[in-house]
């Protein structure tokens, strides 16, 4: 019997189920971050909570720009982007001192690194199918919500083990 091969969608599939698994560090993360961050620099929770609020708003105006690149030139280049995006962004935030930076680095490097991620991932998937596209579409972005039933405990385990900085 031979085994049917496995159509190349479907590996695509499971990439961008990684990746927006990956990606979903940056909205169900900040949450757990919040206490040791505002603890440690002695911010009100909600001055702090406004950076990500910011990077939310600065996600869907990018959101736009990154669909029409996405069109142009595929998501490939947008995914690296994006990945490289927020891991800088992460790194930079183990580095703040202050709270400008906080918004600073959630507006621009998470703002652009979400949007750079999820609509060209989910706007590009069905192109690989003539059938399943909604099979294929629902597992992707349950790899988001995947992510984040597995991020806050993380983060949470990294911020206990070694510091907020080094999570």
């Amino acid at each position: 019997m031979m085994l049917k091969k496995l159509h190349y969608g479907w590996i695509m599939v499971i990439i961008a189920t990684f990746v927006l698994a990956t990606h979903s560090f940056v909205l169900f993360g900040f949450g757990v971050f919040l206490r040791p961050v505002a603890t440690e620099f002695g911010w009100e929770r909600g001055a702090l909570s406004g950076a990500f609020s910011l990077s939310m708003l600065f996600s869907g105006i990018f959101a736009l720009i990154t669909g029409r690149l996405s069109d142009k030139y595929g998501p490939r280049i947008l995914v690296t982007i994006s990945g490289i995006s927020v891991g800088v962004g992460f790194i930079l935030f183990a580095q703040v001192n202050s709270l400008w930076q906080t918004y600073l680095i959630w507006a621009v490097f998470m703002g652009v690194g979400g949007s750079c991620a999820f609509i060209p991932l989910t706007s590009t998937l069905p192109r690989w199918f003539a059938e399943r596209t909604g099979m294929a579409l629902g597992i992707t972005v349950a790899g988001f919500g995947t992510g984040g039933i597995i991020t806050p405990p993380l983060t949470q385990w990294l911020i206990s083990s070694f510091g907020w900085q080094q999570a």
